[in-house]
């Protein structure tokens, strides 16, 4: 027989990437689940406090169950039970909501389950209007540069293109290879942690350098009259995540070390 347990909330913060833990599990064989974030949102299982797998899932799934070892469950219904807790801190039900809001806007984007968003997706653009925006910037031959944009399916990446199929990039201090676009031009993505969306990010091909921000992206989109509406409201989701993830890191005591919060012992 099945004894239910205390609701668990706990976030788990890396160098890159932060968790939220489980806001109810179940003292049986089955384990517990996790859901993380990083540059996009994996739902990890655990058995006898082990780790067994993980699925990475789109932010338009995150109302759909996902299988591991045989047990389901959805973000969104992970993410309800932590809103639920009398032991959640604001700060994290703003984060937790501003997830969902976002998975919602991706649902509209995709025209993805559409009946059963999971949130309510930002419409309103004017914090993103008049958030700060780093500048972007050009520096060397701009010949070689084509462009940039924020991927929205699957985890956020910015996505640089360059003229060529097969072009040398600098990021990180390493030396990596683009992939094909198609017979003109090549493209080198950087994924972007939801906390770090003003962060300007910095690429070279050769004497190239090019610099820019996911905030550039939202924010042009955002001020842009002919933006599509669910486009709109998924730049300003997006933004709204991105704000809430900042303030949680910087606020919550997140750092490199591994961190848990709120935890509520078994009744």
């Amino acid at each position: 027989m099945k004894k239910i347990f205390g609701l668990v909330l706990a976030l788990v913060m890396l160098v890159s990437i932060f968790a939220i833990l489980p806001a109810s599990a179940e003292d049986n064989a089955k384990g517990q689940w996790n859901v993380l974030l990083n540059s996009g949102i994996n739902l990890n299982y655990y058995e006898g406090g082990k780790f067994v797998d993980s699925v990475e899932v789109a932010a338009k799934e995150m109302g759909v169950e996902k299988m591991i070892a045989g047990n389901t469950m959805s973000v969104a219904d992970y993410a309800n039970g932590i809103l639920k807790l009398d032991t959640t801190t604001e700060r994290t039900k703003t984060l937790v909501n501003a997830m969902l809001n976002y998975g919602a806007a991706a649902q509209n984007y995709f025209n993805y389950n559409t009946d059963a968003l999971v949130g309510t997706p930002v419409s309103d653009t004017s914090a993103l209007k008049a958030a700060y925006v780093p500048a972007a910037s050009v520096k060397g031959d701009a010949s070689v540069y084509y462009g940039v944009s924020l991927v929205l399916e699957g985890t956020l990446k910015l996505r640089f293109y360059f003229f060529g199929t097969d072009v040398a990039v600098e990021y990180d201090d390493n030396t990596q290879f683009t992939m094909p676009y198609n017979d003109n031009l090549c493209y080198f993505d950087v994924d972007i942690m939801p906390y770090a969306i003003s962060d300007p990010v910095t690429v070279a091909v050769g004497d190239t350098v090019i610099t820019y921000a996911p905030i550039n992206y939202l924010y042009n989109k955002a001020i842009n009259p002919d933006t599509p509406k669910k486009l709109s409201d998924m730049v300003a989701s997006i933004y709204a995540y991105g704000v809430a993830a900042k303030d949680y890191y910087v606020n919550e005591g997140c750092s490199h070390d591994v961190i848990v919060i709120d935890v509520v012992k078994p009744a």
